[in-house]
């Protein structure tokens, strides 16, 4: 089989803290590895790229974890060697994801004269409760703050990632934050149903019977809220949980 065209994955497993739900390879505390690992991938990139020889990629994502933990100048060398290794083309999406409380307006700027085009913000909630519940360490208000940054800095297509069926999170408060993510305008939106993992600490307190499970059918209702205000909006449902 030949592949047309492809996308490229770049995963930075370094966090601030790493929250409750978390079930993804991530670590806080340990970015003084940071350096180590961004040569590690750039030789990782090295001995990936003949496998991948004339595959036009159409995309990168730097995920994680939380890529803005990075220098702006280790995104930039990275972003360059692959430029070098892989076919990419020079109208290439280049997506980072980011935690509101790593980045200001500065930051922003840099990242997007590195290359990167796309912002995917770690909003999750602007309900405060929901945020403690999920052991989000970051405020609504600064969440605010990192949307108006990257507009002033120059992104012009940003995402909000969102969660919904955390403890204590009604239809009401989960609309509210549907309705104050759509007045903000972003281009895209990602709306995630809390799933519970056992290996992570939220998995803990709820097999301890210390945390209640989201209720599914509750989940189900909600997931129904976005399916029609952001329709509503002029958002297109893609995706099971993604409207652009």
């Amino acid at each position: 089989m030949t592949l047309e065209r492809a996308g490229l994955y770049v995963h930075v497993p370094f966090c601030l803290t790493r929250c409750g739900y978390c079930d993804f390879n991530t670590y806080a505390g340990l970015d003084h590895l940071a350096g180590r690992y961004v040569r590690a991938l750039d030789a990782e990139g090295s001995l990936a790229a003949a496998s991948w020889s004339g595959v036009p990629f159409v995309s990168m994502f730097l995920g994680g974890g939380t890529p803005t933990m990075l220098p702006v100048e280790s995104i930039r060398s990275l972003l360059r060697s692959f430029r070098t290794r892989f076919a990419v083309q020079a109208e290439v999406e280049i997506t980072s994801e980011a935690n509101p409380d790593t980045v200001d307006e500065g930051y922003l700027a840099s990242l997007r004269e590195a290359g990167v085009s796309r912002l995917s913000l770690g909003v999750q909630s602007f309900d405060l409760e929901v945020l403690e519940a999920l052991e989000r360490i970051h405020s609504p208000a600064s969440a605010r703050s990192a949307y108006t940054a990257a507009r002033a800095a120059g992104f012009g297509n940003v995402n909000l990632d969102l969660i919904y069926g955390a403890d204590g999170e009604s239809p009401v408060s989960w609309e509210r934050t549907l309705r104050e993510a759509v007045a903000m305008e972003p281009e895209h939106l990602s709306c995630y149903a809390l799933t519970i993992e056992p290996a992570t600490g939220l998995g803990r307190q709820v097999a301890a019977g210390l945390v209640p499970a989201p209720d599914a059918d509750l989940q189900a209702e909600i997931y129904n809220i976005p399916c029609a205000l952001l329709g509503e909006a002029g958002y297109r449902h893609y995706e099971v949980a993604n409207w652009a």
